[in-house]
């Protein structure tokens, strides 16, 4: 057996190869997208807004837990590594596809 034929076979854990569930799906988008904002943003929002900006990251953390679990079950049903532009590309067509990308 060859490098490559060794690594494209599924692990041998018994869990199907190339599967997310919707949890970590949650977790990813979220970490992905507030992950790098969680560090910086705080600390701007705070001299802003004072104490209001604890206020405001609540409650877009509460609001981005459906828009997670919208993509996470969007991934699941299509899997597809172009994101949100693959989503759109098969409601709306390409032409639609280029600019959500």
């Amino acid at each position: 057996m060859s490098i490559r034929e060794s690594t494209l076979r599924a692990p041998s854990s018994g869990a199907p190869a190339g599967r997310l569930g919707l949890g970590p799906g949650i977790a990813l988008y979220l970490a992905s997208v507030l992950g790098t904002g969680l560090l910086v943003l705080p600390g701007l929002a705070a001299r802003a807004a004072g104490p209001a900006s604890i206020l405001s990251v609540a409650i877009v953390t509460l609001l981005a837990i459906p828009l997670a679990g919208t993509f996470a079950a969007l991934a699941a049903r299509h899997p597809d590594p172009g994101g949100v532009a693959s989503y759109v590309r098969r409601t709306l067509g390409p032409t639609a596809a280029r600019a959500a990308g």
